[in-house]
């Protein structure tokens, strides 16, 4: 069931409160039924959910730049043909990088947009930096049904990591998570 129809969304004054509406699901951890509510302050996004999968056996990939590794899993996992670098094929989907500047508007707006949480937007943390990510399905996206991640990770100042998943395995998405989660920034990149 679509986060979406699962919580009910209430806004007061300077805060949203999140309310679970069907008790704990599959994907939440076991005490989050009985925390009930969760109070936020205004603009501030939830953090994005736990996955259950370990990235330890997956082998370790290092970018063509070498700016970055991350681990895909062993499995129907390969990079895309030379002249498209930071491009790796999943099994039944994707997986990309590239560095671009930052864009505060884009930020601070999801950011304060109370509606935020419901289109799939959360904060985790990649590498050590807090990461603003959005995980949703898309039912009726250009490029096919299923779930799609997108990540910014500050690089410095003025530069950060985008990171862009699709996987059409609904049962497998989760790798999405597990594979930004497994990014390690090593050298930086050049100025764009």
């Amino acid at each position: 069931m679509p986060l979406w129809n699962r919580i009910a969304f209430v806004v007061v004054p300077a805060m949203i409160v999140f309310v679970d509406c069907t008790g704990q699901s599959q994907n939440d951890s076991p005490d989050a039924a009985k925390r009930g509510a969760q109070v936020l302050p205004l603009g501030r996004l939830p953090n994005c959910r736990r996955v259950e999968i370990s990235t330890m056996a997956w082998p370790e990939i290092g970018s063509s730049d070498g700016t970055l590794t991350l681990r895909l899993p062993a499995e129907g996992s390969r990079r895309l043909p030379s002249g498209t670098n930071g491009m790796w094929i999943i099994r039944e989907g994707t997986f990309s990088y590239r560095y671009a500047p930052v864009e505060e508007r884009r930020n601070d707006s999801i950011a304060t947009d109370p509606t935020s949480a419901a289109h799939g937007w959360c904060l985790d943390q990649l590498d050590g930096a807090a990461t603003l990510v959005q995980y949703v399905y898309a039912p009726y996206a250009a490029t096919g049904p299923g779930y799609y991640l997108q990540a910014y990770r500050p690089v410095d100042a003025r530069r950060e990591l985008r990171l862009i998943g699709y996987a059409r395995d609904t049962s497998r998405a989760a790798i999405l998570l597990a594979i930004a989660r497994s990014v390690r920034l090593h050298a930086s990149p050049s100025r764009p």
